[in-house]
């Protein structure tokens, strides 16, 4: 979950390999399989990203300690292609969860978010 706030929630599914690499889907990034992972059934066609890089990705939001989502994604692209930073402090989402007002709520009190 990145984001409750009173109009609804947004967050990642975070275990789910999508069926392309970053590199297969963006030429920018050619020589960089980057995995890529499903953040949900939202917005199929936007890119979303969580990192570990607060200082050097401007604009990023905290989510819990050590943990930022989004940014600048130009700047988190010239990091990629200069190998300037640790993939395995980065995850790619293709797509992401969303909930309304009080739709994930409603559902975990149904039992059906799950």
């Amino acid at each position: 979950m990145c984001e409750h706030n009173q109009d609804g929630c947004v967050g990642f599914v975070l275990n789910r390999l999508y069926e392309y690499r970053l590199d297969e889907l963006n030429v920018d990034f050619k020589g960089f399989p980057i995995p890529i992972y499903y953040g949900g059934p939202v917005e199929m066609t936007s890119i979303h990203f969580i990192h570990q890089y607060p200082d050097l990705i401007p604009d990023a939001i905290k989510i819990c300690d050590d943990i930022y989502w989004g940014g600048n994604f130009e700047t988190l692209t010239t990091l990629i292609k200069n190998r300037s930073i640790d993939l395995n402090k980065l995850k790619i989402f293709i797509g992401y969860s969303g909930w309304d007002k009080n739709q994930l709520e409603d559902e975990i009190k149904e039992n059906t978010c799950f």
